[in-house]
This record gives C-alpha cells, sequence and structure tokens, in this order.
C-alpha cells in the first residue's frame, strides 16, 4: 500500500478544520480534537505519556513532552513538542501542517506535471572529503552510490542530472543552482554519517526545516527560502523515501528529521537529504563499502521515488 491516507474517504479529507489555540507563544492544536475531525480514534495513555490515533488505514503515535513521533511506525521527528493542556493534549499547528498532514493527505501536482528528472548530488568531493574513517572517506562512497542511483533511476526510465561525476569539489549553491538550472523534478543529496560512539548506526532523512522553527540537531529559527515552496512535497518525499530505504535496504530507522542545508535552503523543487548509514558503526560500513548493498539501497531509493511519483501526479 503506497499510502494509507491516499484513498480516504471525502468526508475524512473534508472535515471541518479544528481551530489553533496559543500555547508557549505557538499556535497548538487539540490531538483529539483534529483527530476525530478526521475520522480517527484517539488515546491518551497518561502513565505512559503516550498518545496514540488510529483508523483501519494506519497509526500515528506521540510522545507527550517530546518531539518524537511515529508514523505508521516510521520515526518522525516534530518541530515543537507534543504538549498537554488543561484536559487534552495538543501538537503545534506548523507540525500538522508541515509534516503530517502533507504525509498522511499528499497533493497533487499541477495536471500537466511530470515527474521526470532527478537531481542526484554526492555529497563532499574533491578538497572536502567528508568524514574520513581509518581509510574510508565519506566522499568516495557518496559518489559510488550516487552512480548506483543514477544507473537505477535511468533503468526505471527518468533522466538523471548528477552534480559531480568524479572526485572534484561542487560548492553547495552551485550544487543548488545546477539543479535549478536543468529544472529538475525531485533533488536527492547523498551523504554518510559518523559519531564517536560505534554503535551509532542507521538512516536519517532530512527534509527542509520549516520557516520558524528550528532544526531537529538545534540552532536558530528558520529564515524563509526559495526551497520553502515545496514544503509540503518535501516532508511527502521523504517519508517515501525514508519508508522504502527502512523496508527494503535494511537501515535501521533513525527518524526524518529537519535541517536547513544550504542545497535544501536553495532548491526550487522537492528536495531531501540522505544520511544513510554510520561510516563509525562496522555494520554501517560494511553495507555502505559493498557494491551489492549499494545497488539494493539504490533501488530502495527508486521505489520510494516512484511511491511518490504515484501519489502527486493526476491520472
Amino acid at each position: 500500500m503506497a499510502l494509507l491516507m491516499a484513498t480516504l474517504p471525502e468526508r475524512a479529507r473534508s472535515a471541518q478544520k479544528v481551530e489553533p489555540v496559543p500555547i508557549s507563544g505557538e499556535r497548538y492544536v487539540s490531538i483529539k480534537g483534529w483527530a476525530e475531525s478526521k475520522g480517527f480514534s484517539f488515546a491518551w495513555d497518561k502513565p505512559a505519556k503516550t498518545v496514540s490515533v488510529t483508523n483501519r488505514w494506519g497509526t500515528l503515535l506521540f510522545q507527550v513532552n517530546s518531539k518524537k513521533a511515529s508514523i505508521n511506525g516510521l520515526t518522525v521527528w516534530l518541530s515543537s513538542s507534543v504538549l498537554p493542556n488543561g484536559s487534552g493534549v495538543f501538537v503545534a499547528d506548523r507540525d500538522l501542517q508541515k509534516l503530517i498532514v502533507p504525509i498522511l493527505y499528499p497533493e497533487k501536482l499541477p495536471a500537466s506535471k511530470r515527474i521526470k528528472t532527478i537531481a542526484v548530488a554526492a555529497g563532499h568531493g574533491g578538497k572536502d572529503p567528508g568524514y574520513q574513517i581509518n581509510r574510508q572517506q565519506e566522499k568516495k562512497y557518496t559518489l559510488l552510490m550516487a552512480q548506483a542511483l543514477k544507473d537505477a533511476l535511468v533503468a526505471a526510465g527518468f533522466k538523471v542530472i548528477m552534480t559531480r561525476d568524479t572526485d572534484v569539489f561542487i560548492d553547495l549553491d552551485e550544487q543548488a543552482a545546477k539543479a535549478n538550472r536543468a529544472r529538475a523534478d525531485l533533488f536527492i543529496t547523498l551523504h554518510y554519517n559518523a559519531a564517536a560512539e560505534v554503535d551509532a548506526k542507521g538512516l536519517e532523512t532530512y527534509c527542509l526545516t520549516p520557516t520558524g522553527a528550528i532544526s531537529t540537531n538545534g540552532g536558530s529559527p528558520m529564515s524563509r527560502s526559495p526551497g520553502h515552496k515545496q514544503d509540503s512535497l518535501n516532508a511527502l518525499l521523504a517519508y517515501q523515501l525514508h519508508r522504502s530505504l527502512t523496508q527494503n535496504a535494511g537501515l535501521e530507522d533513525r527518524g526524518i528529521r529537519r535541517a536547513g542545508f544550504v542545497v535544501l535552503r536553495n532548491i526550487t523543487m522537492p528536495g531531501v537529504l540522505i544520511e544513510g548509514g554510520f561510516l563509525s558503526n562496522p555494520r554501517d560500513a560494511e553495507k555502505i563499502c559493498s557494491a551489492n548493498d549499494r545497488k539494493r539501497t539504490a533501488h530502495a531509493m527508486v521505489d520510494g521515488v516512484l511511491s511518490f511519483k504515484r501519489l502527486v501526479e493526476r491520472k
């Protein structure tokens, strides 16, 4: 099933909007009120500090006083914590409108628009090696992964624009500009992680932090940029890619996250940054260095792109 809400009844899609209320200087919405307006059931386990919102198509789980949540078992990081208030529990309206609703109720592209051209950016390169663990440099494996992804996308019928196809350094602004000049329909930039703790492992998928919010890993409130025109599609693309990679490429779920990376701010098409595992983790590193695993990962990404394409294109 491509996505739980793709075939929701029209009654649930058009239900009356629940009005936000101010909490701690931000607009929040009652989870119970929103859930019931959409035809979901609501349950609040106060001792466990968890809230579940369910229907026959799927489940959303929230942790009270936390930004960590899940949609159909996939971890998502909200921009603001879910908060108790009076006799209810509330989620930030920005998280509803910029993350949850776009994933559950995908918006359609204009009738003539099709997903045909994908820009693929191999992280780092040339003078910028990225992370280096022993002799393994991130820039080498992002390029190998980008080449495997290009091959899989072309085999699936897509046109691919590579921001680099050799070991050269391409400025981040130029990476975005190249994708924009080519009028790419999607942008995927590939990276790998590293950490002092060798136990750290798994996949992180980033889309652009909404205007005024703070990124998952901290920082200042995000100012508006060209990439914010694609907020809804950014979230949906991140979800579809993350879902396919965790299900089909054996990557552990570290969550769909938010960041203000330059390339995500400056592109004019939907885009994501994928941190495809930890070079510092022996098990992840084995997969990163394996040509067969890279091919498997590439096909999982193509499946995610195809799922996104099916959801947003008009028939």
